[in-house]
């Protein structure tokens, strides 16, 4: 469905050897992924919801907003069908990151991403940036680094729904040749790429099983004096500790490390970051994240001791976000 054919070409013309090699099998995964995947079966009715939806011709993208917006050109688009677009777009629940609208339907996500961006994205240097976004869900920040000034934005998330809901949008802009998505983790990413300026890591390290491999792999990703920015749970506390859960965090049984802040730093040290920043720490609320229509299941109120939100569910310390910036240095 997605057309890899101007990335392909990119990396392939490239002067970083990593991403020339990396071109040649591209098509590849992509392929084996939407066809051989455990919801590759899912791929045909998703094509068939993309059908319904107007046509590219109709609309454009507009990621200036906190909310990314898909508006009608001039008076092209009938009003009467913003009903049957709500109801395709609820078929492809859960919504986690955005928000977005559109064509007139407000599509609450279960994140306010708008404030995540607005914490670090003033710290990285975006501008003419390749940019490296690992778990980028369906491409929220990646538009929003785009509009900041990035050259392009490649995203890997195994997800096929967050591929196809990123599709959705990416159809409608007039920037699309400059950002991709792939069905890849990140550890199937190259090692040694050095090729990116900025990477971003964002709500994905407390899920991996193996945080020093992915902080690694981030840095391996970048060219000598790129910038990694990196955005987690945390516990709130200097000291160089971390939580292992008997079971589950916060209802998630794939927890199963919880930092604290002083032992992210000392993470990141050792892999050889510097110029190591914390440049914000958020307690996140209702606000930011919650159940909407579009991400009906469980969130953080269902997450929290509702006699002491202090707590978890398991009453383990609860998380703060902390967003960290920092510099490759070898």
């Amino acid at each position: 469905m997605t057309n890899l054919d101007h990335l392909i070409q990119d990396f392939a013309s490239s002067k970083y050897p990593q991403l020339v090699r990396w071109s040649e099998f591209l098509t590849e995964i992509c392929r084996r992924k939407t066809t051989e995947s455990e919801h590759a079966q899912l791929w045909n009715k998703w094509i068939k919801i993309l059908e319904d939806f107007p046509d590219p011709q109709f609309g454009s993208l507009d990621a200036s907003g906190e909310t990314i917006c898909i508006a009608a050109k001039g008076d092209q688009f009938p009003v009467e069908t913003i009903d049957e677009i709500r109801d395709k777009l609820l078929e492809l629940c859960p919504w986690r990151i955005g928000p977005w609208n559109f064509f007139g339907v407000d599509l609450q996500t279960e994140w306010d991403s708008s404030k995540k961006w607005n914490r670090f994205s003033d710290s990285v240097y975006f501008d003419d940036a390749r940019v490296l976004d690992v778990g980028c869900n369906n491409g929220y920040f990646g538009w929003k680094a785009i509009d900041a000034g990035a050259q392009s934005v490649v995203g890997c998330d195994p997800f096929l729904l967050y591929n196809f809901q990123h599709e959705i949008f990416r159809r409608y802009s007039a920037e699309k040749h400059r950002h991709h998505i792939l069905p890849t983790t990140d550890m199937e990413i190259p090692s040694d790429l050095a090729a990116f300026d900025v990477a971003m890591s964002l709500g994905v390290l407390i899920h991996r099983r193996s945080p020093i491999d992915h902080l690694m792999r981030l840095q391996e990703s970048l060219r000598k004096r790129g910038q990694l920015v990196l955005e987690t749970m945390a516990i709130d506390s200097e000291k160089a500790d971390v939580l292992v859960p008997e079971d589950r965090y916060m209802k998630m049984r794939g927890i199963w490390f919880v930092p604290t802040i002083g032992m992210l730093r000392r993470w990141l040290d050792r892999v050889g970051f510097v110029d190591v920043k914390v440049v914000d720490v958020s307690v996140t609320d209702s606000s930011e994240q919650r159940r909407t229509d579009f991400m009906p299941f469980e969130s953080l109120a269902d997450f929290l001791d509702p006699e002491v939100p202090e707590k978890t569910v398991e009453g383990y310390a609860a998380p703060v976000r902390v967003a960290f910036v920092a510099v490759k240095g070898r």
